[in-house]
């Protein structure tokens, strides 16, 4: 008695097409933020708008946002969270959340953001005294731009 073969196609056997991606990955740590502190669940932005957004970085346990770098400077926020969009932060904290840590809020030019009515966050990246990346994202409300009739 002969062995039966364990796999018998008759045509080639295909499941799909597939590609593997292979990238080197940044450790970061994420964080909280609140944008435009004090607003329930979205915040509303006008991306016409000639002011800034205050962002609110929450402190907790595993993140102090008092020891982001001396100047900064790294700080971004927008659509994409790469728009060099900043203009100031807080010296001193507050706790704008009510959980007991200090928080920091920081104010970006919002035209600089980049914020469209097809972003549903805003992204605020950074890196701390150590060197090591921070990521945190805010949902966000556009208000559409109006056309003049």
């Amino acid at each position: 008695m002969a062995p039966s073969p364990r796999f018998a196609f008759q045509q080639p056997f295909y499941n799909g097409r597939y590609t593997l991606i292979i990238s080197r990955t940044i450790p970061f740590i994420p964080v909280a933020i609140d944008i435009k502190p004090g607003t329930i669940e979205y915040a509303p932005v006008n991306p016409n708008s000639k002011g800034n957004i205050p962002v609110a970085l929450l402190g907790a346990a595993n993140f102090d946002p008092f020891q982001i770098r001396a100047d900064v400077e790294n700080l971004t926020f927008g659509g994409t969270g790469d728009e060099k969009s900043l203009r100031r932060c807080s010296k001193e904290g507050e706790d704008v959340n009510g959980d007991g840590h200090l928080d920091r809020i920081c104010h970006f030019d919002t035209q600089l953001s980049k914020i469209t009515i097809h972003h549903e966050d805003g992204i605020l990246k950074g890196k701390t005294n150590s060197g090591t990346a921070f990521v945190g994202n805010g949902p966000l409300k556009v208000i559409p731009v109006r056309r003049p009739d």
